[in-house]
């Protein structure tokens, strides 16, 4: 496979483990890791137990999550209201 077969495959599988997300207010639009999600809920779970925990996308994140988030398909993101940790991710 060549150089640009190469590219294209890497390109393709970046596209596959990132998600756009809106900004609510402003229209913006950002790119955020599969993963994210994920890491927010860990990061209120520790942050409601009273563990340490300090994840760079987090710190990011969190000013976006304040004016509101939506995913590809017009969705809250994250979705909803699953408890009552700082974000509201978590029991």
């Amino acid at each position: 496979m060549g150089l640009r077969g190469r590219l294209r495959r890497v390109r393709r599988s970046a596209d596959e483990s990132t998600t756009v997300l809106t900004c609510q207010d402003t229209g913006e639009k950002i790119r955020v890791r599969g993963d994210a999600g994920i890491r927010l809920i860990v990061s209120d779970w520790c942050e409601g137990t009273g563990q340490e925990h300090d994840d760079p996308l987090v710190e990011w994140l969190t000013p976006y999550l304040e004016r509101g988030l939506l995913d590809e398909d017009g969705r809250e993101w994250p979705i909803g209201d699953v408890g009552g940790g700082k974000r509201g991710l978590t029991g």
